[in-house]
């Protein structure tokens, strides 16, 4: 330690930040136990020799693709995008008949039923995983409540139950099936309770509106004690305890 610091100065004064980026960057070209050296110099090898060939120019749409889906940092597979930043997550279930309450929500948005509609039960946009009621798998926290930068006659939290892809006028939209989530008559008093946690009561089923996507501000946690609702808006995304 000390001849370090005699050669190279005070511990703060240097950064080995690029030495260990490098050594990260190494230990990903390192997939089987046997031959780790070989494995190196020959994934460097074509990386850099592939590098060299796209710089050349003359280099087909094809080919350009290709070399930016092998150095994409998205890590999304089996996914569909709609638009920009939208993508669906899980398997698509393609609907054509719809009941009483899904007619009522699709005329309120758009002004008609569509013929076929793509739903899912997940989705990530901007870099934020959504989840919705029809995800089955069980977590640990409900976060199937988002705050939306609703109007004057629509609540500002909402409950997704499933995200549906329509056509309107020759275009993909994506929408979230929801249902509100409206302040009760007898709520617990404001003073009583921390800012980013509000009493709400959940409307029936029966009355679902359909809201694009896009007016989704951020996400919440829903927690149910007895048969009080409540929810939590999450003070900042960075801390997870």
């Amino acid at each position: 330690m000390t001849s370090s610091v005699r050669d190279l100065g005070p511990l703060w004064a240097h950064s080995a930040f690029v030495f260990e980026g490098g050594n990260g960057k190494m230990l990903n070209l390192v997939t089987a136990a046997k031959g780790v050296p070989l494995q190196i110099l020959n994934r460097f090898s074509i990386e850099k020799k592939l590098e060299h060939l796209v710089s050349q120019g003359h280099n087909s749409e094809k080919v350009i693709k290709f070399h930016e889906c092998l150095h994409s940092n998205n890590p999304l597979k089996n996914c569909r995008t709609i638009g920009s930043g939208i993508n669906m997550l899980g398997k698509e279930k393609v609907s054509r008949t719809f009941n009483k309450t899904k007619v009522q929500a699709y005329v309120a948005a758009i002004g008609a039923v569509p013929e076929v509609v793509s739903e899912y039960s997940r989705m990530i946009m901007k870099s934020r995983m959504y989840h919705s009621e029809a995800y089955t798998r069980a977590g640990k926290t409900d976060n199937t409540v988002v705050k939306i930068s609703a109007g004057d006659d629509i609540s500002e939290f909402v409950k997704i139950q499933k995200f549906v892809i329509i056509t309107v006028n020759n275009d993909l939209r994506c929408y979230m099936l929801c249902r509100e989530l409206l302040a009760p008559v007898q709520a617990v008093p404001a003073n009583c309770m921390p800012k980013h946690i509000k009493e709400r009561c959940l409307v029936p089923i029966e009355h679902s509106i359909l809201i694009p996507v896009e007016k989704i501000k951020c996400i919440c946690a829903f927690v149910e004690i007895g048969t009080i609702q409540y929810v939590c808006e999450i003070p900042n995304f960075y801390e997870k305890d």
